[in-house]
């Protein structure tokens, strides 16, 4: 049971990883429409 623990925990950490990656570019993203709008 404990490879499969940790094999969970591992995936979760690199979703974790991905989502932060994507939210930062796509924040970085909306931020420059918006200078680039005003």
């Amino acid at each position: 049971m404990a490879p499969v623990s940790e094999f969970r925990s591992s995936e979760m950490d690199w979703f974790i990883t991905i989502a932060r990656t994507l939210h930062e570019i796509f924040s970085a993203n909306v931020l420059e429409e918006t200078i680039s709008v005003h």
